[in-house]
């Protein structure tokens, strides 16, 4: 919601504006691509980055607009 509305912005963005539903389903993905490179790629000594990705399984969001994110 707060990025919806601007209030969640890049650096150097100073004034809020409000994005859409691609926008934000832009940012999932990201999010859930980095988080799941970083279950996988190797930390140098054996391991992962993370144990695994906490987003894994939870449901996508169900709006018309949103239908890419899934």
């Amino acid at each position: 919601m707060d990025r919806r509305a601007g209030g969640v912005r890049p650096n150097g963005v100073e004034k809020e504006k409000a994005v859409g539903d691609r926008v934000v389903a832009y940012g999932l993905k990201f999010v859930l691509g980095v988080l799941n490179w970083a279950a996988r790629v190797g930390d140098g000594e054996g391991g992962t980055l993370i144990e695994r990705n906490p987003l894994q399984g939870l449901p996508s969001p169900r709006s018309a607009a949103l239908a890419a994110w899934s």
